[in-house]
C-alpha cells in the first residue's frame, strides 16, 4: 500500500494533524508533504489530503490540488476555528469530498478544532468601516479554546480513522474486490 499524506496549514495545526496520521500508518511506502511539494500521485493507493477552513472551504491551493486527483482512494481531514460537530464543519470536509467524489473511491473524512492564524486574529480584532468587530467575548472564547486544538486526543481520533479505512481498503485489494466510496 503506498500512501501519499499531503496537507496546506497556516497556524500550523493542520500540519500537526497530518504529521500525526502520516507517523501512525504502518506502511513502508508513505509520503508526507505540502500540497506545494506533493510528488506526482502516481503509483500511490490512497492519498489523504489536509486543509484548514479558508471562508468555510478548502483554500483555492487545495481545491486545484484535489481536482488533480484521479483514480485513487481519498480521504479528507480539516480544521477550523469553529464547532467542527456543525453544519459549517461537516461542510468544509464535504467541500473537499465534493472536489474528488466523481472519479475516486472516498475513504473517509475528519475535522476538529484548529486555532485562528495570527493575521486572522488581527483582521477580526480590527474594526471595520462601521467600526464593529468581529471579536465578540463569544467569539474570543471560541478561538481560545480552538487554539488548543488538535489535541493529541483529536491526533489520535484521526490517526485511527484513517488506518482503519485504509485497512479496508488493503483488504478488498488482497481479495481482488473494487473498494468503493464510504459515502
Amino acid at each position: 500500500m503506498r500512501v501519499l499524506v499531503a496537507y496546506s496549514s497556516l497556524s500550523g495545526g493542520t500540519k500537526r494533524l497530518a504529521e500525526g496520521i502520516f507517523t501512525s500508518l504502518p506502511y513502508e511506502e508513505k509520503t508526507l508533504a505540502t500540497i506545494q511539494e506533493a510528488p506526482s500521485l502516481e503509483g500511490y493507493d490512497a492519498i489523504l489530503v489536509g486543509y484548514w477552513a479558508n471562508q468555510g472551504a478548502p483554500g483555492q491551493d487545495v481545491q486545484q490540488f484535489l481536482k488533480t486527483i484521479h483514480g485513487k482512494a481519498v480521504g479528507v481531514f480539516a480544521t477550523l476555528a469553529y464547532h467542527p460537530d456543525t453544519n459549517h464543519g461537516w461542510g468544509l470536509v464535504q467541500k473537499g469530498i465534493d472536489l474528488v467524489k466523481e472519479d475516486n473511491a472516498i475513504l473517509g473524512s475528519f475535522v476538529c478544532n484548529g486555532a485562528l492564524s495570527p493575521a486572522m486574529l488581527k483582521k477580526w480584532r480590527t474594526p471595520g468601516p462601521d467600526g464593529k468587530v468581529a471579536a465578540t467575548p463569544e467569539n474570543e472564547i471560541r478561538w481560545k479554546v480552538s487554539a488548543l486544538h488538535p489535541t493529541p486526543v483529536d491526533i489520535a481520533m484521526a490517526a485511527e480513522r484513517f488506518r482503519e479505512r485504509l485497512s479496508i481498503l488493503e483488504a478488498h485489494q488482497a481479495q481482488g474486490l473494487t473498494f468503493k466510496s464510504i459515502l
